[in-house]
């Protein structure tokens, strides 16, 4: 045998193995030094729990400092042994309340997390459901259905097991294969060993910012009873909490970050059917409206569901009066739903790499799709070839398989092509 012909069968066989744990099975760890892109995946999936493990420590520093900060303002102007036992009880009561948020927010999390809106069993979904679950390893979970007019897939913790809450729109506007890999990555996201380990550092990061409301309001109030100045510090409050929720929002954004990169990792990992899985996130990003009403607004209950369901918002930086940067939910959820179907397609269709280096370019991605929302004369962002806007993505070429999300509803016409 030649050497050629040594080398081609080698690659074959390589490229062969990384198909097979895209699509065989959940949570395979591969073994040995020999196929090392085999554990691409793993190298994603890890890093970013290493983003969110360093970044939950710099939060959990934050959290005491603000804690600290607060408690100072209350006790200022009683004395040097008053301010410091103020300053010890503040930083006590700052840790205390991350430890908390780190163990119980996501109970909180799950609660919120729910839709609005009344749902019922649906025995089909369910019987679906259950196959695949047999297949990733995990216990069957149980499927509602409910009134939306978005596409949109949550997985949840439910007594015992897991539910699965599948909107109206997401069942009629998706083909069942769509349907059926995206019900499949949430449950794969919910039971998955390391995503399970990070996710509450997620729920605490966004939970964060109500504590600090009461954090101002306390302080205030002990200032106004012990001196009588409760004005004074009720105004040095606002800035120091405006300042303190301006550092905790950055801070979470590195954190949802990581939660990507680790969220990509178990997609690329644990899909069994990535042509319907890519298929079924570009179509749910087609869709641009308002999210899932929850009582998640802030943002806790975003990593159980495809599509965030926080509050939608947009924002701008202005450099010398140019604008020189623009954002929106519609815009970020969009571009993120596009990269994780560009990633699944590459590693698990045209077995690719799936390394961090590969994951980072999404920083580029995301700062030309703000940068073409800011400058008019500028081209607009794109993703994988598909255009996205401050309004979410702008693509006539998919959308619903029946021309609409809404059942009943007519199409627009043109129809899409699909």
């Amino acid at each position: 045998m030649s050497p050629s012909s040594t080398r081609v069968r080698t690659q074959s066989t390589a490229k062969t193995l990384r198909q097979r744990r895209c699509l065989g099975g959940a949570w395979i760890t591969p073994v040995g030094p020999a196929d090392q892109n085999g554990s691409m995946h793993e190298e994603l999936s890890g890093a970013g729990a290493r983003i969110i493990r360093n970044w939950i420590i710099v939060w959990f520093v934050v959290v005491v400092a603000i804690g600290a900060g607060y408690s100072l303002l209350a006790t200022v102007g009683g004395g040097v042994t008053v301010m410091v036992i103020g300053l010890v009880a503040g930083a006590l009561v700052g840790a205390c309340s991350a430890v908390y948020l780190l163990v119980r927010g996501e109970h909180h999390a799950i609660k919120a997390a729910f839709p609005k809106a009344p749902s019922q069993y649906d025995a089909e979904l369910t019987g679906r459901a259950e196959k695949y679950a047999n297949a990733l390893g995990i216990a069957p979970p149980t499927v509602y259905r409910f009134e939306g007019e978005g596409p949109n897939v949550a997985a949840l913790p439910w007594a015992d097991g897991s539910a699965v809450m599948v909107s109206s729109a997401a069942q009629y506007g998706l083909t069942p294969g769509e349907l059926d890999s995206l019900m499949a990555l949430q449950l794969s996201l919910l039971h998955h060993p390391k995503a399970r380990r990070n996710r509450r550092a997620v729920v605490a990061s966004n939970l964060v910012i109500g504590f600090v409301a009461a954090f101002w309001l306390t302080a205030a109030a002990i200032g106004a009873a012990t001196s009588g100045e409760g004005m004074p510090r009720l105004i040095i409050g606002v800035f120091m909490t405006i300042g303190a929720v301006a550092l905790l929002v950055q801070l979470r954004r590195r954190i949802r970050w990581g939660w990507g990169l680790l969220s990509d990792g178990v997609a690329v990992a644990t899909t069994r059917h990535p042509g319907p899985l890519v298929h079924g996130l570009r179509r749910v990003a087609s869709h641009n409206g308002d999210p899932v009403p929850t009582k998640a607004w802030l943002g806790q209950g975003d990593h159980y569901w495809v599509v965030p369901v926080r509050k939608h918002s947009s924002s701008s930086l202005e450099v010398n009066g140019t604008e020189v940067s623009k954002a929106s939910t519609e815009m970020l959820n969009d571009g993120e739903l596009l990269m994780r179907a560009s990633l699944v397609e590459d590693v698990c269709v045209r077995a690719g790499p799936a390394t961090k280096a590969r994951w980072d370019e999404a920083a580029a991605v995301f700062r030309g799709l703000t940068r073409g929302a800011a400058e008019w004369s500028a081209a607009p962002g794109e993703v994988d070839g598909v255009v996205v806007t401050i309004l979410g993505m702008v693509n006539d070429d998919i959308g619903p398989v029946h021309g609409s999300w809404v059942e009943g509803q007519p199409p627009p016409w043109p129809p899409p092509v699909r």
